[in-house]
């Protein structure tokens, strides 16, 4: 008589382990988790599901690809692991061993991908998932593994096939746009937008600098029109950006945060309208990307997965392979996490080549000189001499700041502009080879400055004074930019869409604002208010003692004032012809309280959530007096 026991050993034994039945196991699982991947990922980022941090390192259709390459490569690496314990030990449950380890490691790519679990929370619900995967496939193992066996070289077609329409999808998306093309004007000039990523205006000897760090931009200054008190109107990428691609306020375009929603025409919607090949090359692949509506009007948009680092740290895995071992003990020798000036150049102007037949309007982003930095060795030796290495997290965090550290990051600072600046040598003896430098409009500009120690503050998107708002920007066209001429009313870069349509032949009223032109041909140039703004961010590490802790902040220029209003209510005001460094706050003084009065009316008339906080700060007043 059979005993219970021995009636269910052949059950428990299971299927067979065969080598190949777990490679076709890898396979499947690594293909179709990345394949999900890459769609939800699309899906969750679309939705506006995903955390601040997440979002940050946006994804496209390209996902599709790179997601699928590293979930495999993990799942090989996964199945190589299993591969060697079975060769010695192996269970007559293999395969349920095998579905819990691939079971847990596929869920733990979804439940990680909001970001909205900590890290032990979605490595506990990972394993249990697995667990449950393991129960159900268990029950039939044999018609499971042989399903496995039968789709497993189909699954791995489809991925194929799907990788390649991704991998295709801007190019083919270009040529689609410009088959829809209208006739360019004749005589239309080329158009090359150039922001210097976080560029502060003093580092340039156009701009009184003695550093000796730009002598290609100085010498571009001199054939150029300079503005020597330009003003971003945001401290950071993504409401700045905005700004001058539409000619809106960041209260305006609502990009203060979020995305932008194209709410308003860019100028490169404008310029493709007029029948311009449009094409960015653009180093910030954190925030100036298409996910965050800084794509829209471009037809080529060379930003995401430009690389296989850039590919990789954009998968659930690559992210937490990233920040979980290679940050902390590999971080040297990883690439840039941005496009080194010399790719920028290399794309556009590979680009170029390919577009001849039509004017161009191209935005070029450079990312050098966003700290943290990690300047060439030649530039480094020459700036940043005989200092220590400082590591940016810590140092931004100190108070107060180590003498040391700060001439450290400013002579780093200094080697990243150097470089940087005999990099657009080389993109323009690039262009002049190409004959292309006669008939060519040039805007260059930062899209915002940095702090480097003043004022207790280290980097940006955290405060209005000026050292993060002065920018540098130079015009030059040709026969209608005047060489050598220098502008010293102050403007902001609002005015940069209407520019580049006057300039180029178009409409510059479809944009607000009177182009910059007007600066050089006796119209009216300075403005009588420069709006500043910066909304409180979402990073939890943010010091006490950083503006945009306490909430909003907004700012006016006016003449020679420079007024700042926090959310939480405190106010300064700067005399910043005389107090260049914004040292001293008048706000309280006999003539600043009269100051402060005037355009903090002023800035409520014009700013929605100024004049809510003017409204409570004068109900607060009167309640104050009303008292006993």
């Amino acid at each position: 008589m059979t005993s219970p026991a021995t009636a269910k050993a052949p059950a428990a034994a299971g299927v067979p382990y065969r080598t190949s039945d777990l490679l076709a196991l890898t396979l499947w699982f690594g293909v179709v988790v990345g394949l999900l991947e890459g769609a939800s990922f699309l899906l969750l980022q679309t939705a506006g599901l995903l955390t601040w941090n997440i979002k940050a390192t946006a994804v496209d259709q390209n996902i599709l690809w790179a997601a699928t390459l590293m979930d495999v490569a993990v799942f090989l690496v996964a199945g190589i692991g299993l591969w060697v314990v079975l060769a010695w030990w192996r269970p007559a449950r293999w395969l349920f061993a095998t579905h819990v380890v691939f079971g847990s490691l596929g869920w733990y790519v979804f439940v990680s991908m909001s970001g909205r679990l900590r890290e032990r929370g979605a490595l506990m619900l990972s394993l249990g998932l697995g667990v449950v995967v393991a129960r159900l496939l268990a029950r039939n193992e044999a018609g499971w593994m042989g399903f496995v066996r039968r789709s497993v070289v189909k699954v791995m077609v489809l991925a194929v096939v799907v990788g390649c329409a991704a991998a295709s999808g801007d190019w083919m998306y270009e040529k689609y746009e410009d088959r829809k093309l209208a006739a360019a004007p004749a005589g239309a000039p080329n158009v090359l937008l150039i922001v210097l990523d976080t560029l502060r205006m003093d580092r340039l000897g156009a701009y009184g600098s003695t550093r000796g760090t730009t002598p290609f931009l100085d010498s571009f200054a001199t054939r150029s029109v300079v503005f020597e008190k330009a003003f971003a109107n945001a401290p950071w990428t993504l409401p700045s950006h905005v700004t001058f691609f539409t000619g809106k306020m960041p209260f305006e375009h609502g990009a203060t945060l979020e995305p932008y929603d194209g709410r308003f025409p860019t100028i490169a919607q404008a310029m493709a309208a007029r029948g311009y090949s449009t094409v960015g090359v653009v180093a910030n692949n954190a925030l100036a990307t298409r996910p965050f509506g800084m794509g829209r009007g471009f037809h080529r948009y060379e930003n995401l997965f430009t690389g296989w680092w850039d590919s990789a740290t954009r998968t659930m895995l690559g992210r937490k392979l990233q920040s979980l071992v290679v940050a902390k003990f590999f971080a040297r020798y990883m690439p840039r996490e941005h496009m080194p000036a010399s790719e920028v150049n290399q794309r556009f102007l590979s680009w170029v080549d390919q577009h001849r037949d039509r004017p161009f309007f191209a935005f070029l982003n450079y990312m050098e000189t966003h700290l943290p930095n990690d300047p060439p060795r030649e530039f480094m030796q020459k700036f940043a001499r005989g200092r220590s290495r400082v590591d940016f997290e810590t140092a931004i965090r100190q108070d107060p700041f180590d003498p040391q550290e700060i001439e450290y990051l400013d002579g780093v600072y200094d080697a990243m502009v150097a470089y940087l600046d005999s990099e657009l040598k080389r993109l323009f003896d690039g262009l002049a080879a190409r004959g292309l430098e006669k008939d060519l409009l040039v805007i260059i500009v930062s899209d915002h400055g940095e702090s480097i120690g003043e004022h207790q503050l280290i980097g940006h998107r955290i405060s209005l004074y000026t050292e993060q708002l002065r920018v540098p920007l130079m015009i030059r066209m040709p026969g209608k930019a005047p060489e050598g001429t220098r502008v010293a009313d102050p403007v902001s870069l609002f005015k940069l869409p209407a520019t580049i349509m006057q300039l180029s032949g178009g409409a510059a009223g479809e944009f607000p604002g009177a182009p910059l032109s007007e600066c050089w041909t006796g119209g009216n140039c300075a403005e009588e208010l420069i709006l500043g703004e910066v909304d409180k961010g979402r990073n939890p590490g943010a010091d006490k003692h950083w503006p945009v802790k306490q909430g909003w902040v907004k700012s006016l220029i006016a003449g020679q004032w420079h007024l700042i209003v926090q959310q939480d209510g405190k106010i300064e005001l700067y005399d910043w012809h005389k107090d260049p460094g914004e040292l001293n706050n008048l706000a309280q003084s006999e003539e600043g309280r009269e100051v402060v009065k005037q355009l903090t009316e002023k800035l409520a008339a014009w700013v929605p959530q100024a004049k809510e906080w003017a409204a409570q700060k004068a109900n607060t007043a009167a309640g104050s007096k009303q008292a006993p």
